[in-house]
């Protein structure tokens, strides 16, 4: 299974990678990542577009990071 860094269509900024069934994140913890897990690949892209390529600040995964940075001041040495 080949991981991805590209997608031109991407908007996120805590998007790291994704392959056919998981997208890749920054995690919530220094020097860590989280991924979704989806059960196929229509339904990882269906998420993809909705969350990582348009409204990434409906996405759970970008409110936890945001919440992360608002609590350090904007500090992005987690």
């Amino acid at each position: 299974m080949s991981i991805s860094k590209d997608s031109i269509f991407i908007k996120c900024p805590f998007f790291k990678a994704h392959d056919a069934r998981r997208i890749f994140c920054e995690g919530i913890v220094k020097d860590s990542s989280v991924h979704l897990s989806f059960m196929s690949a229509d339904t990882k892209r269906q998420y993809e577009k909705k969350h990582c390529e348009h409204g990434y600040g409906s996405c759970p995964i970008y409110k936890i990071n945001e919440r992360k940075y608002d609590e350090m001041g904007n500090d992005t040495s987690v």
